[in-house]
């Protein structure tokens, strides 16, 4: 019978010796007694090198020599005390790592009675290329669905996603925003007159001369055929109807080509409905208001702006 259980380990330790999953033994003290080839070759050594190597040291050794575990800190110490202060909580753990060389594993502990830690690692690597070539084409599909296909400035759902999320960070903040709703007037014309291709190019400049007097962080979106949504965070009543003046006037100042030889050169208008948020407002309330006060600068004879403002009971 120990014939054939010395055989067995024998049989098995050959296993874990030539297998590609790393594999390797801590004694109470957290010493490494013991490593197959894998496991040393994750830290670019020999197995014999390693033996007696504290958990500590070999941190240090990867640190230093930038091969093994990826360390991303500047300061090894708080790293260490953050990775020993987890080490050996529970009897069992798994946890990724990064390798260097941009390799990843699965590294799993399992501790036994005696304060024995077994280490186990498996590769990873083309799981991780995997979920990452699905993370940028999940990100490109969300982009597409946010974005409006003609001008590539934000669409409905995409303006008002970003604009919400704005919003709430102002009324954290306690900072001013301004909500700006900007109608084309009387585009169903343009589109008559001189055709729809026409009419794609004039919201195309203008979405873009749009964006281009801006914030970065301002949000900008088309959210109808002629209509488009701006919200400016840290923005009060100044500077939301200086900004919506300018491009009511940057606006009739553009001259665009009709759709044919002999077509008259094409201008066209803009009203701005603008609405004062304060800290307490509700982004739907917000654009409710802008509503009304674009509704107002229409019945006031268009190529204007209008402002709504919202005030605290």
């Amino acid at each position: 019978m120990s014939s054939e259980v010395n055989d067995l380990e024998h049989t098995l330790f050959a296993f874990i010796e030539s297998s590609d999953e790393a594999y390797a033994l801590f004694n109470d003290q957290d010493l490494l007694v013991y490593c197959n080839a894998a496991f040393a070759r994750l830290f670019n050594a020999e197995s014999d090198f390693l033996a007696g190597f504290s958990f500590r040291r070999l941190a240090e050794r990867c640190y230093n020599t930038r091969q093994g575990i990826h360390i991303e800190s500047d300061d090894l110490e708080g790293w260490l005390r953050y990775a020993e202060e987890l080490r050996r909580t529970r009897q069992f753990r798994s946890y990724e790592v990064e390798i260097s060389g941009g390799r990843w594993f699965l590294f799993s502990e399992q501790i036994d009675k005696q304060g024995r830690m077994l280490v186990r690692a498996r590769d990873l690597t083309a799981q991780k290329q995997l979920e990452g070539r699905i993370n940028h084409a999940n990100q490109k599909l969300r982009h597409m669905a946010m974005t409006d296909e003609l001008t590539h400035v934000a669409n409905y759902r995409g303006f008002f996603e970003a604009a919400e999320a704005e919003a709430n960070r102002c009324w954290r903040t306690g900072a001013p925003m301004t909500l700006m709703l900007l109608d084309m007037d009387h585009f169903k014309k343009v589109n008559d007159s001189h055709g729809y291709p026409v009419g794609d190019e004039i919201l195309r400049r203008i979405a873009e001369m749009t964006r281009d007097a801006l914030r970065e962080y301002d949000v900008f979106g088309r959210i109808a055929g002629e209509e488009f949504a701006i919200f400016l965070s840290q923005a009060n009543d100044e500077v939301g109807i200086q900004i919506a003046a300018r491009l009511i006037e940057s606006i009739a100042a553009m001259v665009f080509t009709g759709s044919a030889d002999g077509d008259p050169e094409v201008r066209v208008t803009a009203s701005i409905g603008l609405c004062i948020g304060e800290c307490d407002t509700p982004f739907e309330q917000l654009f409710k208001q802008a509503e009304v006060a674009l509704q107002q600068a229409k019945d006031q004879g268009r190529n204007r702006v209008e402002v709504f403002h919202m005030k605290k009971d």
